[in-house]
């Protein structure tokens, strides 16, 4: 091969990456399983399309959920797509879409507060009505079963090109060493259980406690109805669970941003609020062994990481935590997870004897797994944070004294923040915080994740360096540990 046909074959390899790179994520739009469908529901798709187009007009698209090509009166996450390849009876199959009509719902509505010219609620309720319809009548059993073999939807956080440019594999196990030094770090400053010179505690609201007999009825009960053997609890239910498994929280003080605060738009910046600590909270699902199981988590929001070095790769605005909480088949605790809202610093700690990490990972990245010892997990742990880092030292089961309490909100209000007297998200349309972006982007660009070390929204937490991994992936458990006694 000579040097121009070389040069002509690397260039056509470049440009046909960048074209694969910058096109949309989600799937071209294929309705032949909905030739035959009615005026109506055809009617309905057509109103779903035009919302969605207004939506991304107006840039606030809520990257937790994406909406079905096909059909955009229905929304996926990456558990809904596990699920969805095993949807196999026509129950199941109900099931699925009405429980992502719900979570479409409750995107639309969050992003149709953000539109410059917001819809009515009988447009939305309409839209409501024909996705409940899908999902129940009769005449949509082969539509439905067809439009379930379209998915999985949701695509990863990784971008192909930056990857390809920048040598990737060669630096993974460059990638690995470091993550494995910083592990280490890690365990070494957990173990230390030095106490802080100078910190501010946090506890929340006093609450009722549920029996545990009551509580794993609850549990029972759910997957017993449930053709899809998923814990949708009510309500009332999953309030009073979130409620119990609330954290405590012990933070080094060195300045303001290590206090916990409430995010707010302040002009067009993002400020945290110090005079209102809240944790905001979300439930999420996860498949672990064979069971599907229920997902508390926890997050908390610092004014930023200041500058320790005079070039801090990884400091910058903003700062995060999220504490998850993975609950058995009768809501007792297995395990405790956490990152940063980057997507960074994943530590797992282990919390029941019926849990094992596995001596032989299904997963090249590596995993920052504690054992927690003599613990009492009925109710939320104290979680102790250095300063600045907010890496996380220390989980026990003790008291606080004179501890701050706390506010608890959901985690959806951070999409419909006040701004200047209307709605903004905090997050954009990709699931960034724009005001969070860090140096360490343009170091680590070769990883395909966007802006490494930004703060992002649930559902875009790309975590693995070494391979594609999320931090909302269905099956990620599985890949590190293994179920010694499942209870169902």
């Amino acid at each position: 091969m000579n040097q121009v046909k070389f040069q002509r074959l690397i260039i056509f390899i470049w440009l046909s990456l960048a074209l694969a790179a910058c096109q949309s994520s989600e799937r071209p739009i294929d309705r032949n399983n909905l030739k035959t469908a009615s005026a109506e529901l055809l009617g309905c798709i057509a109103m779903a399309d035009q919302f969605r187009k207004i939506v991304d007009s107006d840039g606030v698209r809520n990257a937790s959920a994406l909406a079905l090509a096909s059909v955009p009166m229905f929304h996926s996450n990456r558990f809904f797509d596990l699920l969805a390849k095993e949807a196999a009876t026509e129950s199941q199959t109900r099931q699925w879409f009405s429980q992502s009509a719900t979570l479409a719902a409750a995107v639309r509505g969050s992003e149709n507060q953000n539109l410059e010219h917001p819809w009515s609620e009988s447009r939305l309720n309409r839209l409501n009505l024909c996705a409940e319809n899908f999902a129940t009548h009769d005449e949509h059993i082969n539509s439905r079963r067809r439009t379930l073999q379209q998915l999985p939807l949701i695509p990863d956080h990784y971008s192909s090109l930056p990857q390809w440019l920048g040598f990737n594999w060669l630096l993974r196990p460059i990638f690995k060493s470091r993550i494995e030094l910083l592990h280490e770090e890690e365990k070494r400053l957990f173990d230390q259980t030095r106490p802080f010179d100078v910190s501010f505690s946090y506890k929340p609201k006093e609450t009722s406690y549920q029996k545990d007999s009551e509580i794993a009825q609850w549990f029972i009960d759910a997957y017993d109805t449930s053709p899809l053997k998923t814990p949708m609890l009510t309500d009332t239910q999953l309030s009073s669970l979130i409620a119990l498994h609330r954290p405590r929280f012990t933070i080094e003080f060195k300045d303001d941003n290590d206090l916990i605060g409430q995010p707010v738009w302040q002009g067009e910046e993002v400020a945290i609020n110090f005079d209102k600590p809240t944790v905001y909270t979300l439930p999420s699902l996860t498949r672990f062994g064979t069971s599907n199981l229920l997902q508390l988590n926890y997050v908390v929001w610092f004014s930023e990481r200041k500058s320790t070095t005079w070039l801090d790769l990884y400091a910058g605005n903003i700062d995060s935590l999220i504490w998850r909480v993975t609950l058995d088949e009768q809501g007792k605790v297995l395990l405790y997870d956490s990152i940063h809202s980057c997507g960074c610093y994943h530590k797992y700690f282990i919390a029941a004897d019926e849990v094992a990490a596995r001596k032989l990972s299904l997963s090249e990245e590596p995993a920052n797994i504690f054992t927690l010892a003599n613990i009492n997990t009925k109710a939320g742990v104290h979680i102790r944070l250095t300063a600045n880092e907010h890496y996380v030292v220390g989980v026990n089961d003790g008291e606080l004294a004179n501890a701050k309490p706390y506010s608890t909100a959901s985690y959806s209000e951070l999409s419909n923040l006040n701004y200047q007297g209307l709605s903004k998200s905090l997050f954009s349309p990709s699931g960034i915080i724009i005001d969070s972006k860090r140096i360490e982007r343009f170091t680590l660009w070769p990883t395909g994740i966007d802006s490494v070390g930004a703060m992002r929204q649930w559902g875009s937490h790309a975590t693995g360096f070494v391979e594609q991994q999320h931090f909302d992936d269905a099956t990620l458990l599985n890949h590190y540990f293994l179920r010694l006694n499942s209870r169902r």
